[in-house]
């Protein structure tokens, strides 16, 4: 009798613990089906963010099947020239509420193959050395001739390598009043400033405000606003991710790396061998003094993913220029309303309203001296802000947390 019910209990022991197991095992994968589940919709609700992320005025609860069970919220806000969309997908379901959550940079695919967009001031455009132009390009009415500088005449087969077309007296207009929004908003700003800060996009934005402002050993990573009044310097041991940046004057010293948009009012310097991940955005945002120098200097062998822009609102006398020194590289695309120094490369497209060469001895208006203009070396995945014709929708240039 004792042995049956010792093998009784055993039985039962046994039996209840393949119970439990098997119905933990089917806990686990419920959720695991649930987390799938999630994961698809949150999926679903940032396709409907990049369809048209203009039409979402405000953060909105959308029912995916209008069963009440699969739903996502959904918002958007701009951050400097892109836009912050985050899919949130939830559900109650297995008695716990769940959630995952998608945060993304925005930005416009490009089908425009154009290479160059010179505005038309009456003048041609004068290559010289190894000068290469490949894509299409938008010329003034005098067109393109070869020209000799310094004992170099132009060495190319064929002065353009691509389609040739009649450009404007002025460039293409870009949309940036997202970026007038930004320098104009009164935001709360923060008392101090951690070296180590990461803040993430799902919360309200840091903002630091400071006369001027110096980042040594810093690292910041991402929804961080920083504004001076009259200077920001970072060195290269400073590490900077999705950080925005605002001040009349903006330095980036040697050997930098990270990935930033800088917006300047008077000029923006940036040292040798600095290395920008995609996306950033170099932008001078001439509203100081109309009678002043701007520029955007990229150091030699600076490499920049993203885009150059230069904005001058006030057309003063003297235009704003882009000086990109030897060995420098622009992935990506430049928007000059001024005059644009190259001597080095850029693989995508540029919009200027004139070239400047200066030799030791002279200056030559619209003279470009063994540069590399080139569309086709443009990533085929590349997103921007507003330039060239774009497709309907958008689409993500980064993930962020």
């Amino acid at each position: 009798m004792f042995y049956a019910l010792l093998v009784t209990l055993l039985i039962a022991l046994i039996s209840s613990s393949l119970i439990m197991v098997a119905y933990t095992q089917r806990m686990q994968q419920d959720r695991f089906f649930m987390q799938e589940r999630l994961v698809r919709n949150c999926d679903s609700g940032m396709t409907l963010l990049k369809a048209d992320p203009a039409r979402l005025l405000a953060p909105t609860v959308v029912d995916l099947f209008d069963d009440g069970t699969d739903s996502v919220l959904l918002s958007k806000e701009n951050w400097g020239f892109f836009t912050v969309a985050t899919s949130k997908a939830f559900t109650s379901n297995l008695g716990l509420p769940q959630q995952f959550q998608q945060i993304a940079l925005l930005a416009h695919p490009i089908k425009d193959s154009t290479a160059l967009y010179l505005a038309d001031k009456n003048k041609p455009l004068s290559l010289c050395g190894k000068t290469v132009i490949r894509g299409t390009a938008h010329l003034p009415r005098a067109g393109v001739k070869r020209a000799y500088i310094n004992g170099q005449s132009y060495i190319g087969s064929q002065l353009i390598y691509g389609e040739k077309k009649r450009s404007k007296r002025t460039l293409p207009l870009l949309d940036l009043s997202a970026i007038s929004s930004l320098l104009e908003s009164k935001l709360s700003t923060s008392t101090g400033l951690n070296k180590q800060t990461t803040h993430s996009f799902e919360k309200e934005p840091i903002v630091f405000e400071n006369n001027s402002i110096y980042l040594n050993n810093y690292e910041l990573k991402g929804q961080i606003l920083l504004k001076a009044n009259t200077t920001i310097q970072v060195a290269a041991t400073s590490i900077l991710e999705d950080v925005i940046l605002v001040a009349p004057q903006i330095i980036i010293e040697n050997g930098f790396k990270g990935r930033i948009q800088a917006i300047a009012s008077d000029s923006i310097i940036v040292g040798e061998n600095c290395e920008f991940n995609y996306p950033s955005v170099l932008c001078l945002w001439d509203k100081v003094d109309a009678s002043s120098i701007d520029l955007i200097h990229l150091g030699a062998g600076t490499t920049l993913n993203g885009a150059l822009i230069a904005r001058d609102e006030d057309r003063g006398q003297k235009p704003i220029t882009i000086r990109l020194e030897d060995s420098t590289t622009v992935h990506g695309n430049l928007y000059l309303e001024g005059v644009l120094q190259l001597k080095g490369t850029v693989h995508g497209s540029v919009y200027t309203e004139g070239f400047v060469l200066k030799t030791a001895s002279s200056v030559y208006d619209n003279h470009i001296l063994s540069a590399t203009i080139d569309v086709r070396k443009r990533s085929p995945y590349y997103l921007a802000p507003d330039f060239g014709e774009r497709e309907v929708g958008w689409e993500v240039a980064a993930w962020l947390k």
